[in-house]
């Protein structure tokens, strides 16, 4: 069954929950199209990581939502605890902002035909419960700003405690990253960890870094150090390519495209990964 047949979210915006100090421009009513600027969210101490949490996060065709304050943050984790996401607009951080951004909802994400992205570091798309860090706890949609002050080591797994939704990338959307460059501490990533992670003919390109698509059929958990692992009795779940999807990671020979997955279907669509110096692997299966 094809994911476009789900209804669309009652109307696109973004809603802060309050419960993190998030705020949307300067406040806490839902900016629902043109301009949203996102301020606020908690930042334990000590830490480069920032947390913003959503009732809502949606962006309309034309809209643009902006996180912004990002001096000396690393990543930003955003959570959205109620409705799927719809993005089919601009997703942004501020200019000069080489910040991660992971946008974690375990209700689906769509990105739209007008979906594009304009970061200065990696992103991630998770219908994931939460993330884990270690052994120091994890932030998913419960989790108190008390908590996130244990939130200080990298993150290293997916948690998922319900059947995951699906992601779903449609014919247009551009979730397009920076050039990795040679200051970066390491390659952007683009990772959309599911559920099923379908890419419907949009476009999915990390220049010179990685695209990592993966998603888990079952409750269980996915591992994201020392390489990549789902739980033991968990399932994986499918990744498809289809009407025309490209999935790019090539600049100067170097890129990696990985996926972990139960099924792979590859139709009328393109996946492009770097092979060294010399040049780049394309494989286009036909339908």
């Amino acid at each position: 069954m094809g994911l476009g047949a789900i209804a669309p979210p009652s109307f696109a915006q973004i809603t802060p929950d309050a419960s993190l100090g998030t705020l949307v421009n300067g406040g806490l009513e839902p900016c629902p199209t043109g301009a949203c600027d996102i301020t606020g969210g908690t930042r334990p101490g000590g830490s480069n990581f920032l947390f913003h949490s959503f009732d809502q996060f949606s962006i309309d065709s034309g809209g643009t939502a902006t996180f912004r304050d990002l001096a000396g943050i690393e990543t930003i984790f955003s959570r959205v605890r109620n409705e799927r996401s719809l993005i089919d607009g601009l997703l942004a951080t501020e200019a000069g902002s080489r910040a991660n951004l992971f946008l974690i909802n375990p209700n689906g994400i769509v990105f739209g035909p007008n979906a594009q992205l304009s970061l200065g570091g990696s992103f991630g798309a998770t219908t994931a419960n939460g993330i884990g860090f270690g052994t120091a706890g994890a932030f998913d949609l419960a989790t108190t700003p008390a908590e996130l002050g244990l939130l200080t080591v990298a993150p290293s797994a997916f948690l998922y405690s319900q059947i995951p939704q699906p992601i779903q990338v449609q014919a247009g959307a551009e979730l397009v990253l920076a050039d990795s460059l040679p200051g970066d501490p390491r390659p952007h990533e683009l990772i959309l960890a599911g559920g099923d992670v379908s890419v419907e003919g949009g476009t999915l390109r990390s220049p010179g870094g990685d695209i990592l698509l993966m998603g888990s059929a079952t409750p269980g958990r996915i591992e994201t150090v020392d390489g990549i692992t789902i739980s033991p009795g968990a399932t994986w779940a499918d990744v498809s390519f289809s009407q025309g999807a490209i999935a790019d990671v090539v600049a100067g020979g170097n890129g990696n495209l990985l996926i972990f997955a139960d099924g792979i279907s590859i139709s009328d669509s393109v996946l492009c990964a770097g092979i060294g110096p010399q040049g780049s692997l394309c494989s286009s299966p036909g339908g």
